[in-house]
């Protein structure tokens, strides 16, 4: 049956050293967590705020603790590059939903496994990514999550059928992220079959890719152009 598709090419570009970007296009970041915090020392004690390194010391996992590190200090230092301005400047305040938001740009972030990806828009933007596993027993979860067409959808390609289960659970939640809103007790409501679904008002485009080991959904609410970019 017809239904969104699941593209494989990202034209994944090294971020430069010295970057300048600007928001007349959106842009999205993929980091190696483990990778990235080995190279980065101390330098989060420099930028995060005291709350933040308290928190990161409060997880008992260390992988986790770096999760939140590296999470923290990309986006702060990705926003103060996007609004030229110091990245420990950056005051952060929380939606209605509890969505955390800045003056003059919008971001979304999503970590899975070992990765991180950030998404940056002068215009609502959301971002959700899953490792793949094809061994989750997910049949139980169908009725919850979506409803009678979806479900059809998933179960169209038995040899890929949990490709298409990860699909359509990161574009609800890419989606529902970039409207703010937020999971709901009542996903199979959302259904995310179009590429231009609507929420509040606004209308969205969502862009899902897989990847060797992962799958991402980007949810947009612009029609500029989009960069990938690897950070090293």
């Amino acid at each position: 049956m017809n239904g969104p598709e699941l593209q494989s090419q990202v034209n994944w570009k090294p971020l430069p050293v010295q970057w300048n970007l600007d928001l007349n296009e959106n842009h999205v970041f993929k980091v190696a967590i483990d990778r990235y915090f080995s190279r980065m020392g101390d330098l989060y004690s420099k930028t995060l705020t005291a709350g933040e390194v308290l928190k990161a010391s409060k997880y008992l996992n260390q992988s986790d603790q770096q999760r939140y590190l590296v999470s923290k200090y990309l986006l702060r230092d990705f926003l103060g590059g996007f609004l030229n301005c110091a990245a420990g400047d950056i005051k952060f305040n929380l939606s209605a939903k509890k969505k955390p938001y800045t003056q003059g740009i919008e971001f979304n972030v999503s970590h899975t496994g070992n990765y991180v990806f950030l998404a940056f828009s002068s215009s609502p933007v959301g971002i959700d990514a899953e490792m793949l596993n094809p061994g989750f027993d997910f049949e139980l979860l169908l009725p919850e999550l979506f409803d009678t067409e979806e479900i059809r959808f998933i179960n169209s390609n038995a040899a890929v059928r949990s490709q298409l289960f990860y699909m359509l659970w990161t574009r609800k939640e890419a989606l529902l992220k970039a409207s703010g809103e937020g999971l709901t007790d009542q996903l199979f409501l959302v259904n995310i079959l179009s590429d231009t679904p609507s929420r509040i008002g606004q209308q969205y485009q969502l862009h899902s890719f897989i990847q060797s080991d992962c799958l991402f959904t980007l949810a947009l609410s612009n029609h500029n152009p989009c960069s990938y970019w690897t950070v090293l």
